[in-house]
């Protein structure tokens, strides 16, 4: 089962805000609803300290004992809802979520289809 599938079969996350009572009368909260969809993983990437992301080979991330791992993004549908409006959606594309440990001479390696 590929990432992507295991995303799209999971439901939209619902929050709910605390009802704030500062004023004495009484609001309703709103409700956010946040919807993961397209994910992309790159290939293995190292940001130098200048901020400017290189491409890191196994060896470089062994030596430097660095994790050899892949950025993930996703795109992510953000919807606000108040009682009494409309909802209000957002979109916020290739987010960065985290970094998944890439396998060697996996699909996402940089050294797949490479001679030894």
């Amino acid at each position: 089962m590929s990432v992507q599938r295991i995303v799209e079969d999971s439901s939209a996350i619902e929050l709910q805000a605390e009802a704030q009572h500062a004023s004495g009368e009484v609001e309703n909260p709103h409700r956010y609803v946040l919807k993961f969809e397209q994910i992309y993983l790159s290939k293995p990437t190292h940001w130098e300290k200048d901020g400017a992301p290189t491409p890191m080979m196994p060896n470089e991330a062994r030596l430097r004992n660095l994790t050899y791992s892949a950025p993930l993004y996703v795109d992510i549908t953000k919807t606000i809802i108040k009682d009494g409006d409309e909802p209000i959606e957002t979109q916020h594309q290739k987010t960065f979520i985290g970094k998944i440990p890439i396998m060697l001479r996996s699909t996402y390696c940089l050294l797949s289809g490479l001679t030894d």
